[in-house]
């Protein structure tokens, strides 16, 4: 993986970014309890349709939403990168709202076990599109500057990675946020 290693600057500033945004949703959560659970509200409303389908439509549910955002994340980075940051920024802000208010009510296990199954393969590969997308975006940014760049290689690399190993495993993670996570999480419940 070649090319992880040749991004590498770019996944710590979004991993950067995420643990930095995600401590302000949860100081938020702290701070302003009744407006954060509105917005978590918002975010579980738009996840109902998705709690009704069967596990098999969950996945598959999951999986085209997660790719869809990873897609997005890498793509939209063409223009200067500023929208994968903010798209992180966006993520780790709500998933820092909604760890702290679910520990607050649910407990800590009871998060660990509904997030880590999955969230330890999709939370690094939705990072990994974004830092992309933040290198495509320095990469057009260099052309525009006239400095040396072979754009055409870079997108032709990145695209690759996507294709060839995130997109597999943002199916993994929906296949372990279906049925393993969503097991775990239904033994605690009792």
């Amino acid at each position: 993986m070649a090319y992880l290693y040749h991004i590498r600057a770019y996944i710590l500033v979004i991993a950067a970014l995420w643990i930095f945004s995600s401590l302000i949703g949860a100081t938020m959560a702290l701070a302003m309890p009744e407006e954060s659970q509105q917005f978590v509200e918002v975010i579980s409303n738009q996840m109902k349709p998705l709690l009704s389908a069967s596990q098999f439509d969950l996945m598959i549910g999951i999986f085209l939403n997660n790719t869809r955002a990873s897609l997005l994340a890498m793509a939209l980075g063409l223009g200067l990168g500023l929208l994968p940051l903010l798209i992180i920024f966006v993520n780790g802000l709500a998933m820092g709202l909604v760890i702290a208010l679910s520990t607050m009510t649910a407990g800590p296990l009871f998060i660990a076990a509904a997030l880590i199954p999955h969230g330890i393969i999709e939370v690094p590969v939705v990072a990994i599109s974004a830092a992309i997308g933040l290198r495509f975006g320095h990469c057009v940014l260099m052309a525009i500057l006239r400095q040396a760049v072979d754009l055409k290689k870079e997108l032709i690399e990145g695209v690759s990675v996507f294709v060839v190993w995130l997109v597999p495993l943002l199916f993994v993670a929906a296949f372990v946020e279906s049925y393993v996570t969503l097991a775990l999480v239904y033994f605690l419940m009792g």
